[in-house]
């Protein structure tokens, strides 16, 4: 059927020939031949998407605006004729450390939070520096826990950052039963640059977690008393753009010997999720 033979193939190459019909009056059959090349390279990119992650988590940190506090921002408002114009917002204060009197009322800088989880089994390491580990790819346990905190906002500097002493409790439900008692002191960082459409922060803690009982699993991992043991929260809260009163909370409950401060090694967490009044 055809004419002259191509030249012998590659191993790495495939031939194949395709019939035309007869498109013209003369019916001639044509042969064409394709030669495609397998891919056969993979790129191992583990090393790389941690890189990735670590960029990625600091130009968050580049992108928050950071003279938030200080700079006048602009509103949208409606005008007549369902127009809209721009105006401009009161210029807060600037950026400056300012302390707040404890004994004086909340207005605004109380927060009541609470939450609902379970155990994680798998270890603060690789849920923070396993770029392939997804909060749905960990390994949970069948441990409960219900919490109730209360905190307050003591100093802050402008909107960037505010520190915010906390008091918590909550209680373990299923294989575990024990109540755990804490304190901590969290350190937060508000301004993004998408708070116009969800308002976050982010916030991390530490500060001293108290259990009502030893708990087998858990000093098997801190391999030592868990009794006390460090406590390291750190959390995500979303909100409506504005000064909305109610926001919700994702938190890791963490308990741990810190690096041998408490304890060996090891530790206890619990995924939770909350809603937290600002009062």
């Amino acid at each position: 059927m055809v004419g002259k033979m191509a030249e012998p193939l590659k191993p790495t190459q495939s031939a194949t020939f395709v019939l035309a019909d007869n498109l013209t009056t003369k019916n001639r059959l044509e042969a064409r031949l394709v030669i495609s090349t397998p891919v056969g390279l993979k790129f191992k990119a583990s090393v790389c998407n941690r890189y990735i992650a670590l960029v990625t988590l600091f130009s968050i940190f580049i992108l928050a605006d950071p003279a938030y506090a200080a700079a006048e921002r602009e509103e949208i408002e409606g005008g007549a004729g369902s127009a809209l114009q721009v105006v401009q917002a009161p210029a807060e204060e600037g950026s400056t450390f300012r302390f707040y009197d404890l004994l004086s009322p909340c207005s605004g800088v109380c927060l009541l939070t609470a939450a609902f989880g379970r155990y994680v089994e798998t270890s603060m390491t690789n849920i923070f520096f396993d770029p392939k580990l997804a909060p749905w790819d960990w390994d949970y346990g069948d441990i409960n826990f219900a919490s109730i905190t209360f905190g307050r906002k003591v100093a802050d500097y402008g909107h960037l950052i505010s520190l915010e002493p906390e008091v918590g409790a909550g209680k373990r439900f299923g294989d575990a039963d024990e109540y755990e008692f804490w304190g901590a002191l969290y350190l937060r960082w508000n301004p993004f640059f998408w708070d116009h459409i969800i308002d976050t922060s982010i916030a991390v803690s530490t500060g001293v977690s108290y259990a009502s009982e030893n708990n087998e699993l858990e000093e098997d991992r801190a391999r030592s008393n868990a009794t006390f043991l460090h406590y390291f929260s750190p959390e995500i809260t979303l909100a409506p753009p504005g000064d909305s009163s109610i926001s919700f909370v994702i938190r890791l409950h963490h308990r741990s010997g810190a690096g041998g401060l408490f304890g060996e090694s090891g530790g206890f967490q619990y995924l939770m999720f909350g809603l937290r009044a600002h009062f």
